[in-house]
């Protein structure tokens, strides 16, 4: 669940914030070439490539076939309005000391560009006062000479660039005097300690954070992450989801299983919201296999099997019945106080390799609510998943008893 990244937006399409960047005239009343065609390329020097899309032909340098000292200048003016500043176009570029430093920026021996895209389109401009000496791409849209750390082709007023380095690429970099989010400054965070930890946490000598919120009451020195595919933490006191806490997991014995599966003294839960998955022994359950079928994944703990589906964040159980299996799901509503409610099971019976249709049972007294009749549909979607889960076991039960000496579960009920 990791979130995505805004620093390279603006280098994607015309959703671009306002800058203050110098401004000179475009053209000094020159006039404007017209895009080379195929034609005008007969004869032309080979091209070398330089990367990022750019190449080297004779004394002049292009982005994907186009010179960048002739692109964009009919669609200039148009996109100076979008971004409500004036552009100064590349021209005279030195091909020989041309240097592609990344799809935004280039630089020769005499200026600094970085390159505009939309569809399309491309407009390759000079940045004013920027040092070609010294200057150097931090990330994405983020970039520094000795002077001054650029947002774009606009430098950043206030940012050091002496000690501006990137905290995790995409998202967050920092100065000697400020952690900033993208491009906006984290209030408080101390910049001498501030480091990511996982997916969007981050913390300092003080605090720790998700994304720009501080979390409260989090313990900075016991808190933990679980890698960049999993916004769950923990604490001494607290399993947190993001920025929210599970007030009903026990941190003490919170155990992280897979992506939204975990655990804790009292039982097994999936989902941000801690769903609990009914009758799942916490004490046994183990990760047995990702499946190749949806990123799906089978668990299995002393009685049944379990079988997580990622695209709805949910999981079923396999109970196994002789030669068949019921597979079955809790279907849960949220009420308008934000709690969560078990209103009804979806289950299917699984037999000689068929999944027969999937029957809604409501929970007793809860006539009132609509029946959930999307389930069936999403039950339904899950065969060939589940029929992977079943060729798995009998693998397995045709090599049984197993690596670890142990029978496999056989039935749900007993």
């Amino acid at each position: 669940m990791r979130p995505i990244s805004l620093l390279g937006v603006a280098a994607l399409g015309l959703f671009v914030d306002r800058g203050d960047g110098a401004s000179t005239d475009v053209t000094d009343g020159m006039a404007l070439p017209k895009r080379p065609t195929a034609v005008t390329r007969v004869g032309q020097p080979a091209s070398w490539s330089l990367g990022h899309g750019y190449s080297r032909r004779g004394d002049h340098i292009e982005f994907k076939g186009v010179r960048i000292d002739h692109a964009g200048r009919e669609t200039l003016a148009g996109f100076e309005k979008t971004l409500g500043r004036r552009l100064v176009l590349a021209r005279d570029v030195h091909a020989a000391s041309f240097v592609a430093l990344s799809e935004e920026y280039s630089k020769d021996k005499n200026a600094v560009y970085y390159k505009w895209i939309s569809p399309g389109q491309f407009w390759v401009v000079t940045i004013p006062n920027a040092d070609p000496a010294t200057f150097e791409v931090l990330d994405f849209n983020l970039a520094k000479d000795a002077n001054r750390v650029w947002r774009t082709d606009v430098p950043i007023r206030g940012a050091d660039a002496a000690t501006a380095q990137v905290v995790n690429s995409g998202w967050v970099w920092k100065d000697r005097r400020t952690v900033y989010y993208q491009f906006t400054p984290l209030v408080g965070g101390d910049p001498a300690t501030f480091r990511h930890l996982n997916q969007a946490f981050y913390r300092d000598a003080q605090h720790v954070y998700w994304s720009t919120t501080r979390l409260k009451d989090a313990d900075v020195n016991s808190f933990r992450t679980f890698g960049n595919d999993a916004p769950y933490a923990v604490d001494k006191r607290h399993v947190w989801f993001g920025d929210s806490r599970l007030p009903h997991i026990d941190a003490g014995s919170f155990r992280f299983l897979h992506n939204h599966i975990f655990a804790d003294k009292a039982g097994v839960y999936v989902s941000g919201r801690g769903l609990p998955i009914p009758e799942a022994d916490a004490a046994t359950l183990e990760k047995i296999a990702e499946l190749a079928w949806g990123g799906c994944v089978l668990f299995r703990d002393a009685r049944r099997e379990y079988l997580f589906d990622p695209y709805y964040t949910e999981v079923y159980t396999i109970k196994w019945q002789g030669d068949a299996a019921v597979i079955s799901k809790p279907v849960w509503f949220a009420e308008s106080d934000g709690t969560v409610r078990h209103v009804a099971t979806v289950s299917a019976m699984w037999k000689a390799g068929v999944l027969s249709r999937p029957v809604i049972e409501r929970q007793p007294g809860l006539d009132n609510k609509p029946t959930p009749a999307w389930e069936v549909g999403k039950l339904q979607r899950m065969t060939d998943a589940i029929r992977e889960a079943m060729e798995l076991r009998l693998n397995e039960a045709a090599a049984a008893p197993d690596k670890d000496g142990k029978p496999l579960p056989q039935q749900g009920d007993e």
